[in-house]
This record gives C-alpha cells, structure tokens and sequence, in this order.
C-alpha cells in the first residue's frame, strides 16, 4: 500500500530542488557589502535562489559606495586552481532526489565561530531570505551567518555557514578561508553551552557559474559544515568575484 504522505514530500521535495536549480546559476558572489552565498534548503520550505554577496560590493549591492577589495585577497584567491564539478554539477543540474531536512527546534543554535588556523573569531547571526527570496548576507562584515532554513551546525545535517571574504576594500571574518588545510579544526560555539568541532575534509574554489549544487545540497545523516565566501578573480570596475570559496567539514567532537 502506497504512503500518500511519502508521495506528497517527494513532490514537494522535486519542486523545491527544482526552484533552487533554476536560481542557482547565479549564486554566490556578487559581493557588495557582503559575500555571497547559498544555503542548506528544505524540503518544505521555499530555496533560496540565490545570495545577495560576500565580497567587496556587486552593481546590486550598493556598488558605488564601496571601495576595492584589498588587492592581497585577490592576488592569493586567483593564485589558487579552480575546482569546478564542470563533469557532475553546473548551474542547470538539479540536486539529486535526497532532500535536506529542515532545522528542529532541539538542534541548538551556533553563537560564534573559531578557526584558530586563520584567526577567526566570530560571532553568529541567522539568515534568513531577502524580499528578493535571495539569501540575506550578515551586516557586520566581522560577523558570518548560518541560514535558519537548514540544520543549524552540529545538527544532523549539512548546516551552511556564509561570510564576508572583504568590505569596503577591508578584511571580512573569512577574508582567510582560502587558506584552510585539510584537518584544520573549526569550532562552533553553541546555544546550549556545547561545543561543536568539525575538521575540514576539502577545499575548493568554482567558477560561480560552476556552483556545485548537488555537493552542497544533499541530504546527509551526519553533522556536516559547508562554509562560503567569495574569491577568485576581482573586478574593480564591476566590484565583482567571479568564483566561490566553499570548505567542507565533518564533525569529530560534540
């Protein structure tokens, strides 16, 4: 006998996959006051279709107050290969059928960030959508964000953390993300008076036009942490990154 209720998630499930896959050929980046970024989306609950910025200003990002990034970031950011999934992932694939599940009211909230390894010491804010249903970027360039649609980190799930690389031509908490080695411990301060380690498994740089969807949105059974900020190359004249720095973690310590 056939689960109705089954089959009325797996619709839901499809139809969302599907609105995130249409948005997300712009992801990330544009960069205006902020760093752009996608996050961990719901079965039941609109995706985002895209991030608003992470880096130093987009031409939607109030463009013509910001001042260029500070050249070190871009120089180091472009001096790394690019990753892309071109074989697996690009802007019109969807996500495989797996859906993310939704945070829960016992998955505790993150409060700050530490990442000994290239000095980050932050404090957390929620995330939420845009009226453009774009991913709202933190307004303290000092501060990341977690999306509230997803598991928050340390949850049973793949949590997605957003923060800016620069800000007005200054540093932002991930302006060093990039430079993340593998094993590096990433601590999340949480809620409930835990603390939540994970170790970063990969690290990658993709053209936003490469954006590997299924490898961030995907269902997963155990903690995982996606961290994003803006890199690659920087336009001056466009206040625009070009690609995506993302770092994947697994949790080793709760």
């Amino acid at each position: 006998m056939t689960d109705r209720r089954s089959d009325d998630q797996s619709v839901r499930g499809a139809l969302v996959r599907r609105r995130l896959a249409l948005g997300i050929a712009a992801v990330v980046c544009a960069l205006g006051g902020g760093t752009a970024v996608t996050a961990a989306v719901l079965t039941d609950r609109p995706a985002p279709p895209q991030a608003a910025g992470f880096g130093d200003s987009t031409p939607t990002a109030a463009a013509s107050s910001v001042r260029p990034a500070t050249p070190g970031r871009s120089t180091r950011a472009s001096a790394r290969p690019h990753t892309s999934a071109r074989s697996s992932v690009g802007p019109d694939k969807q996500p495989n059928r797996s859906s993310l599940s939704p945070s829960r009211a016992t998955d505790s909230e993150p409060t700050k960030i530490n990442i000994p390894a290239i000095g980050v010491h932050a404090d957390f804010v929620p995330l939420g959508l845009t009226s453009k249903g774009e991913l709202a970027t933190p307004s303290d360039p000092d501060q990341v964000g977690w999306f509230t649609g997803g598991y928050p980190p340390g949850g049973p799930g793949v949590a997605v953390v957003a923060g800016h690389v620069t800000w007005n031509g200054a540093e932002g908490a991930f302006f060093e993300l990039a430079d993340l080695k593998h094993g590096d411990r990433i601590k999340i301060n949480r809620k409930d008076g835990s603390t939540a380690v994970f170790a970063v498994r990969r690290l990658a740089t993709f053209p936003k036009n490469h954006f590997p969807t299924e490898q961030v949105y995907r269902h997963s059974d155990q903690p995982e942490l996606v961290l994003i900020t803006c890199g690659g190359n920087y336009s001056a004249a466009a206040h625009y990154y070009d690609a995506n720095v993302i770092a994947w973690a697994d949790l080793v310590h709760s």
